[in-house]
């Protein structure tokens, strides 16, 4: 609770629990400039003129990404330079748990624990050998390069990875290049479709059998923990506990999205010399040569690394942190100081009287009993869940803008028209458009929430792919592993609201271990066949499961036995 904790600036009070020093910090932070960044020595573009003139420009600070981003202070390669300035930040966050973690990465980039090094002698074979090898087969097929060029154009062109001339790579300072794939994903436009979407991964787990990735070689025990299911249960939870207090009372959400998230963050250059991809300049696809390819030094969190989810969420968190207290603190006006997005957010929306109200049972988990809304969040995600009522009219406003007030806090304000490279704005104006509203619908990490029901289900778009992958697997005589491991990762996601589903896992398991260690096909067996077909029985239930069979509930009834003699 960032309300109890506020330090002093400009007159700020420190005192525990003081709402109107938490109020006096947030409004002269809002009102206070953000310095703009420099342009960098560096070109962003995707050309080989640029790969040059970068590689160049390195050979000046002896081929070291570290001197050379050091020496370019108050640019957009500087360090923290997508975030306030701690100075800014620290009067209002400087007693939050993870503001510490937080200002070091800001101040001098993320590092990486590793557990591991190698020597120069095994980092310039693995080097070489990753430059032979190439990308994976999913981001070089004819019908999908297309999409990564785009995608690592992008990159360049906000500035996120630096080009370089693939010899420029050999000479960098603690160089390691990685192959990219490509991944199938969904998202959604400004009107809350669904549309498909292309992703490029940075495969930062390659040579795995040589035991020297990235990936293998970070001592995961040196990292926040950051699991995605504790997010959602809190969120079913804070609304089973609305409604279980007020029950035939509507329950409101909004859901908002830090675009680019893991690039707003920068990695340190001894970290960031290890997360390199190569790709091509031109349309040479059949042979990689030097000469048509670039080396592109990726300066923020890569998608792919095993750090990459804990370390966004020390920002993210305390941003959903700072959203809760904004939400619960009765002198924010947002009409007085609204965010900056105020006027982009779609006005709430209610289902129809008719609709039922789904009761909540007794849980097992107790929170305040005049909580009566609440911000949480996954890494990129925040969602604000509030009870609409007639004497919480003040806390539903507070609740429209509470987690973009806090990015706009947190985040470096977008400057138009006076940034050295094109930069998005930290909100996704888009998913904004679509899903900022509140209303009793919502869809938050994959899965469709009803607080009017007190119903979750899969979406329908999900359903209806999920269905059809099963029934991909019952046609066909023998399957590839992929396509199991792509099932059962799916399967585990229903297992989360049909807990009793996992032991139906068993088989599809199994078959996907045989698949995997014989890096073949697999014949699949009567049993897991039938197991497949209850899935679809299981996938079917589109209709929703019921909140009280996911939170912790108080059982309904005891029974006391002694042992017989």
């Amino acid at each position: 609770n960032l309300s109890n904790h506020t330090t002093a600036m400009g007159g700020a009070s420190s005192k525990p629990g003081d709402s109107h020093g938490f109020m006096q910090a947030v409004r002269l932070l809002s009102a206070t400039p953000v310095p703009v960044p420099a342009p960098s020595p560096f070109k962003f573009e995707m050309s080989a003129e640029a790969a040059e003139h970068n590689t160049a420009v390195l050979e000046t600070f002896d081929n070291d990404l570290g001197k050379a981003i050091d020496g370019s202070p108050g640019t957009h390669i500087s360090y923290g330079s997508e975030v306030r300035p701690p100075t800014q930040l620290c009067p209002l966050l400087g007693h939050h748990p993870s503001w510490q973690e937080l200002q070091d990465d800001l101040l001098y980039g993320i590092a990486y624990p590793f557990e591991t090094t190698i020597t120069e002698e095994d980092r310039k074979a693995m080097l070489e050998e990753n430059l032979a090898r190439g990308n994976h087969k999913s981001a070089v097929k004819e019908e999908d390069r297309h999409h990564v060029t785009k995608l690592m154009n992008l990159d360049v062109d906000h500035g996120y990875a630096i080009p370089l001339t693939v010899e420029g790579v050999r000479k960098l300072k603690d160089a390691e290049v990685y192959p990219v794939g490509l991944q199938n994903q969904m998202t959604i436009d400004e009107d809350g479709n669904s549309i498909p979407k292309k992703r490029v991964t940075h495969d930062l787990s390659h040579n795995k059998a040589s035991g020297n990735s990235v990936n293998q070689r970070v001592d995961s025990s040196d990292l926040p923990t950051a699991i995605y299911g504790h997010a959602m249960r809190r969120v079913l939870h804070l609304i089973h506990h609305i409604r279980r207090h007020n029950p035939g009372k509507r329950i409101l959400c909004n859901k908002f999205d830090i675009d680019k998230a893991y690039r707003r963050l920068h990695t340190r250059a001894s970290t960031a010399a290890k997360c390199i991809a190569v790709w091509f300049l031109d349309d040479m696809w059949k042979e990689r040569s030097d000469e048509n390819s670039v080396g592109l030094v990726m300066t923020r969190l890569p998608f792919g690394a095993g750090p990459a989810p804990p370390k966004f969420c020390i920002v993210s968190e305390t941003v959903f942190d700072l959203g809760a207290d904004l939400l619960s603190c009765e002198l924010w006006e947002p009409t007085e100081l609204p965010s900056p997005y105020a006027s982009l957010l779609p006005a709430p929306t209610r289902l129809d009287e008719s609709i039922p109200f789904g009761a909540a049972e007794e849980a097992d988990v107790s929170l305040d009993e005049d909580c009566r809304g609440g911000v949480d969040g996954y890494i990129d995600d925040g969602i604000t869940v509030v009870l609409d009522s007639e004497d919480n009219k003040a806390m539903v406003a507070r609740a429209a803008q509470a987690v973009v007030m806090a990015i706009f806090l947190i985040f470096r304000p977008l400057a138009a028209g006076l940034e050295a490279i094109f930069r998005p704005d930290v909100a996704s104006i888009r998913k904004m458009k679509a899903e900022g509203g509140l209303h009793e619908l919502v869809t938050f990490l994959g899965w469709f929430i009803d607080t009017r029901r007190l119903l979750i289900a899969l979406p329908r778009e999900k359903w209806k792919a999920w269905t059809s992958d099963i029934n991909s697997c019952l046609e066909p005589r023998r399957i590839s592993s992929q396509q199991l491991k792509t099932l059962v990762g799916r399967l585990n996601h229903v297992c989360f609201i049909i807990p009793d589903a996992l032991h139906f896992m068993n088989n599809i398991r199994s078959a996907m271990y045989r698949a995997v260690s014989s890096n073949s096909y697999v014949y699949l067996d009567k049993e897991t066949k039938e197991d497949l077909r209850l899935w679809l029985e299981f996938v079917q239930a589109k209709e929703g499961i019921s909140i009280n069979r996911i939170v912790f509930r108080k059982p309904p009834l005891q029974n006391f036995s002694d042992a017989s003699e």
